[in-house]
């Protein structure tokens, strides 16, 4: 589907919300308490995202993009709200 019209341009880029929990907090500077507006090329997809923060590709992260399991092949879009969480140890 073409989302754009004659005389207009979509954005090459994409601009979201990306919430990092627990242990993952550390890829951010403290003073962001572990939120950050981010702002990606078009089609970066979750993985894609995880190497821009640093978060190297082997961690276990589960990721979520509107409240929805994600998978890191899915794409970002603009606006979306992105949450990444490391698997909980306990008992």
């Amino acid at each position: 589907m073409d989302r754009t019209s004659p005389g207009t341009r979509e954005s090459a880029t994409v601009a979201f919300r990306v919430t990092l929990f627990a242990d993952l907090r550390k890829y951010f500077a403290k003073a962001e308490n572990g939120t950050r507006r981010v702002t990606c090329p078009r089609g970066t997809t979750a993985a894609g995202l995880l190497e821009l923060l640093g978060i190297p590709d082997d961690d276990l992260v589960t990721i979520g993009i509107n409240g929805e399991l994600a998978k890191r092949e899915d794409v970002i879009a603009d606006g979306d709200d992105v949450t990444m969480f490391s698997p909980m140890e306990g008992g």
